[in-house]
């Protein structure tokens, strides 16, 4: 047995109650996972439980050669950001070529699979691992190419994106306009309240905010924000969230709630940034979850929050104010808000007020709107998000490191003072491509 759950039978030593003889923890087409095949195959004795290595090069990844769920097609494997809390960024960092890419789209379409979707842990990186621009600079020519030929692959009728970062909206603002012109034609996402788009249509990535306290986020994910200083995030999470919104992408944004060391002080500075994007309309479907210990990280072995019932009434109030900003496209109706906060009161004297305890009540009502947030403030129950004070992308690009100026795109502007373009272009390099394109300030 494989998959991402076997750790479930290893540590709950569950396998022969399951009929399991041997976990594989990896992936499949990995030299272990098929020499295990092998020895199956000879009657030979197998392990009762291996860890086998991640493919290291493009070479070792295998790709379908038929229709795949949802249409999913591997883009790259790693990030590169480091997050202390993520497993799939230990994975090293690929990009896969685009012919085997395109082969598996053409697969699936061959198949009757309509819909393609390109699975990654960041879709920026593509085309500038291992070169010699930082694969936080964005390979602009390399990214639009790919997905101008998947979207006008015959036989294509939908696309949607998978995960990415926030800071390279930042960094190119200009490479979210020209791909939002390719894939928003093709997005089976409509979001009548939300988009500019002539049909309503809109671009939904997954993208990892976790938290708003620079505290926290010094400590799980120092590196979150290249090429900008982590002291930063709030301001980069919002700068790039304007571009986005801006170009119709409405992401979906994670957050951890109850973190280790995790302060009243730490939550207040996530709601502060939560509050100023309420402030500055601008919209992501946020998702708090609580703080998850995973397997091989480097936090495997810390603990935070365990039960609902240890939520403060600060961390209670970050998660149902998301909840309640989520809800904001969905009560435009004259029968929503109604409905919302007969439901909610009802669900809380049914079952969660004894499920959550008493630090979920006025978050609860909070999230009803049963009581307006400026009177639960009144009445010393939430607390009030503060304005933050927020860099502009000019006073961000301002606070790159002059060695990287050289990466930034003129057509974007906002270039820092004593900048000069580099005296020879830039050189993009599109995988497979053996000529070098001049980079275009």
């Amino acid at each position: 047995m494989g998959g991402s759950g076997g750790w479930q039978i290893t540590q709950t030593n569950t396998f022969d109650e399951l009929g399991v003889d041997c976990v594989v923890e990896g992936r499949s087409e990995s030299v272990d996972t098929l020499e295990l095949f092998r020895k199956a195959i000879r009657g030979e004795e197998l392990p009762r439980q291996i860890d086998v290595k991640h493919p290291l090069d493009r070479e070792g990844i295998l790709f379908p050669d038929s229709r795949t769920t949802f249409g999913v097609v591997e883009m790259t494997t790693g990030c590169g950001r480091r997050c202390k809390f993520c497993v799939p960024d230990l994975n090293p960092q690929i990009d896969l070529p685009k012919h085997k890419i395109m082969g598996a789209v053409r697969a699936n379409v061959r198949d009757g699979n309509k819909q393609i979707s390109l699975a990654t842990e960041d879709m920026f990186i593509w085309g500038q691992v291992h070169t010699d621009t930082p694969f936080y600079f964005p390979n602009r020519e390399a990214l639009v190419d790919l997905y101008s030929d998947i979207v006008n692959t015959r036989g294509v009728e939908q696309h949607v994106l998978s995960h990415s970062t926030i800071a390279p909206a930042v960094v190119d603002p200009t490479l979210i306009k020209q791909l939002s012109e390719l894939l928003l034609p093709k997005s089976p996402i409509h979001f009548p309240y939300l988009s500019s788009h002539p049909e309503k249509k809109a671009l939904a990535p997954l993208i990892g905010l976790e938290t708003g306290s620079v505290r926290m986020a010094k400590q799980i994910m120092p590196s979150k924000g290249v090429p900008f200083h982590i002291d930063d995030w709030p301001s980069v999470a919002l700068e790039g969230l304007r571009v986005l919104n801006e170009n119709n992408w409405f992401p979906a944004m994670t957050l951890i709630v109850g973190n280790p060391g995790e302060t009243d002080e730490d939550v207040m500075a996530t709601i502060d940034l939560i509050y100023e994007m309420e402030r500055r309309g601008l919209f992501a479907f946020l998702i708090p979850s609580i703080f998850t210990p995973l397997h091989d990280t480097r936090m495997e072995k810390a603990k935070g929050v365990t039960q609902t019932k240890q939520l403060t009434p600060l961390q209670w109030q970050l998660m149902m104010k998301c909840w309640k900003m989520n809800l904001r496209p969905g009560q435009y109706s004259w029968w929503g808000p109604t409905a919302w906060r007969v439901g909610s009161i009802g669900m809380w004297l049914y079952k969660l007020r004894r499920l959550n305890g008493p630090n979920f009540t006025w978050p609860l009502w909070m999230f009803s709107g049963a009581i307006s947030e400026k009177n639960l403030y009144r009445m010393g129950k939430i607390y009030m998000g503060k304005p933050l004070k927020v860099k502009t992308r000019k006073e961000l690009i301002a606070t790159l490191r002059a060695s990287d100026w050289q990466f930034l795109r003129g057509d974007n502007g906002d270039l820092p003072e004593g900048y000069t373009p580099p005296s020879e272009p830039g050189q993009i390099f599109l995988p497979e491509v053996q000529e070098p394109l001049a980079q275009h300030a």
